[in-house]
């Protein structure tokens, strides 16, 4: 009578990877594993590099004054964010300039300051912050600068628009985009 199974003492492996398919029997395996970690390893130090962090600027015009606007492309939680809008013209500005600003946009800041502070600030339809700003006679370059901290509590990805109006009529809309990094 042939041993059953259940007679035979149970021998242990001899090894705990025996069931491990190793690396010479599908080569491709192991330039896959070298290309994930490698992949890994530089979108790690470029975030610690900051490659990142990422700034756009655009130009539109205001009447005759040209407008600069400096602001995040992306951002992380808690990090610093600066929209710099400059506004030039090689004649003097008009005596008042509105910025208006959406919510939406304005929602990402912690800590929001406006620099320098503003003559007038309200809201409108409680979709867009306006903010007035007087301007002394005879300037010909303002800067206006939204300052903060990126809150941790907002989309991936938030859009908004600034607008721009001067006393002398003239007016432009510039539209902003920040994605949130994790």
């Amino acid at each position: 009578m042939k041993p059953i199974a259940r007679d035979r003492p149970p021998q242990p492996p001899a090894s705990m990877f025996d069931d491990v398919a190793h690396d010479s029997d599908h080569p491709w395996r192991r330039w896959a594993r070298i290309g994930v970690l490698s992949g890994f390893i530089l979108i790690v130090l470029a975030g610690l590099v900051g490659l990142f962090d990422l700034g756009g600027s655009r130009q539109a015009e205001l009447g005759d004054a040209r407008v600069d606007v400096d602001y995040p492309v992306t951002t992380r939680a808690g990090m610093d964010l600066r929209v710099q809008v400059a506004i030039a013209s090689d004649e003097p500005l008009p005596d008042t300039i509105r910025m208006e600003v959406d919510r939406e946009y304005l929602a990402m800041f912690e800590d929001l300051l406006f620099v320098p502070e503003a003559l007038g600030q309200s809201a409108l339809d409680s979709e867009i912050m306006r903010l007035e700003y007087e301007v002394p006679d005879g300037v010909t370059e303002v800067i206006l600068t939204i300052e903060g901290r990126a809150g941790d509590q907002w989309e991936p990805r938030t859009g908004g628009t600034l607008r721009l109006y001067a006393s002398d009529g003239s007016e432009t809309d510039i539209d902003l985009s920040t994605w949130r990094l994790p």
